[in-house]
């Protein structure tokens, strides 16, 4: 069976590499490029789409959507976002994809069930995948 991955990032380049690589491991994405294209799919699509996992940039501008949140000026967009789309997706795990090392910031993503954080620098595509079906195996299994 497919899985499904929706796959929210602003930065087009870097996430066509990831995107390339979970499609050839025989995954399904659905790339959104905004807080707003995503809040709007899942609001429209989410009972047409079955999503399995989540993989949300931590640092993005927050759109329309949530421009009156405290974001950090964007640092923690991903953050307010996730808490917005757990409305449609109480229970797909999560994995935060970002260049942020703020230990501050990342500290109490750290212990949430169901959540990882990898960063961009360290996981080329292909290895992203792998912790992808490990964070998947990980729900399954639980």
């Amino acid at each position: 069976m497919t899985q499904t991955v929706l796959f929210v990032d602003d930065e087009v380049l870097p996430a066509k590499l990831y995107l390339r690589a979970l499609q050839e491991s025989g995954f399904k994405v659905i790339h959104l490029k905004s807080v707003d294209e995503a809040l709007h799919f899942a609001e429209t699509a989410q009972d047409r789409v079955s999503v399995d996992l989540l993989v949300l940039d931590l640092m993005m501008p927050p759109g329309e959507a949530l421009k009156d949140e405290e974001t950090l000026d964007g640092v923690t967009t991903g953050l307010v976002l996730r808490g917005a789309l757990r409305k449609y997706y109480p229970k797909q795990p999560i994995v935060f994809l970002t260049n942020i090392n703020n230990p501050e910031i990342l500290q109490p993503l750290e212990d949430e069930p169901g959540t990882r954080i990898l960063h961009k620098f360290s996981y080329p595509p292909f290895e992203l995948v792998d912790e992808m079906k490990k964070v998947l195996e990980a729900a399954v299994s639980k």
